[in-house]
């Protein structure tokens, strides 16, 4: 339980891991969101290879302290399947579990890329039903990228992602534990994001895949991952405030006193 603890809280002073990343070009100064976040991943661990498939739900809040940065923490539910070759399949049942993320990007560059960086993850505490079996341990993956924006609503970014697992599974009644990690670290990805800067809206589909993927989905992705967000900016400042008539039509002034004048001179 050390090992897991001290690589937790090392992976959380060195940077944080990745879900689909945040719009931060919508964040302003002090901006405060709020959203929801579905992954569905999977990964082979052990020297054995052995399939194993995670899924999770989280809530998050987010916080930009400065421009183009939001740090984000959360607290939902994870599940974790392995299947051990020869042995009893692990089954585990909901555990609570944090996350945490940082995301940054750059100034726009020639009014359509941006360059961004993710750091995010979370915790894993999964025990089966008899909780003979726990397995534990955080799940990090930072990923750097390029933002394209196709409109002004729609963001597609892709990059490379790694995926690090320091977990390990304890039985009970044992006082020592076995630890595992993932065996494809590096994987390519892909995220769709739909945004109303002015609303504040957002919605992140992601996916990502290792080299070893599989075209077989019967259990879950294999060696790949798919995560949906979707969020609300509850703060963003000169952004939420509505458009006055005269910002929406600049000569809308100008005309209004020509039809004054008019009126007064007919009177």
């Amino acid at each position: 339980m050390k090992h897991s603890i001290s690589g937790f809280m090392a992976i959380c002073a060195l940077s944080a891991t990745s879900f689909a990343g945040l719009p931060v070009q919508d964040f302003s100064l002090s901006s405060i969101g709020i959203d929801y976040t579905g992954l569905w991943r999977g990964e082979t661990i052990t020297k054995s290879t052995v399939p194993a498939h995670e899924n999770t739900h989280h809530i998050g809040l987010c916080y930009s302290p400065a421009k183009y940065v939001a740090f984000s923490l959360g607290l939902g539910i994870a599940n974790y399947t392995v299947d051990t070759v020869g042995l009893t399949q692990f089954k585990g049942t909901p555990g609570l579990s944090p996350s945490f993320g940082l995301d940054g990007y750059t100034p726009m560059i020639g009014n359509f890329l941006r360059m961004a960086v993710h750091a995010k993850g979370y915790y894993l505490n999964c025990e089966n039903k008899s909780k003979s079996h726990l397995y534990s341990g955080p799940f990090v993956t930072p990923s750097a990228g390029a933002v394209f924006s196709a409109a002004e609503k729609l963001d597609l970014e892709a990059g490379a992602r790694g995926l690090l697992i320091l977990g390990e599974m304890s039985r009970a009644g044992e006082s020592t534990a076995s630890y595992f990690s993932n065996n494809e670290r590096v994987r390519g990805y892909l995220t769709v994001i739909l945004h109303s800067p002015y609303e504040g809206a957002y919605c992140v589909l992601d996916f990502d895949a290792s080299p070893s993927i599989q075209s077989d989905l019967s259990n879950g992705p294999f060696e790949s991952s798919i995560s949906l967000m979707l969020g609300f900016i509850l703060r963003t400042d000169k952004r939420f405030k509505k458009t006055t008539t005269g910002s929406t039509y600049p000569a809308y002034d100008e005309l209004k006193k020509k039809l004054d004048d008019m009126e007064k001179e007919m009177k």
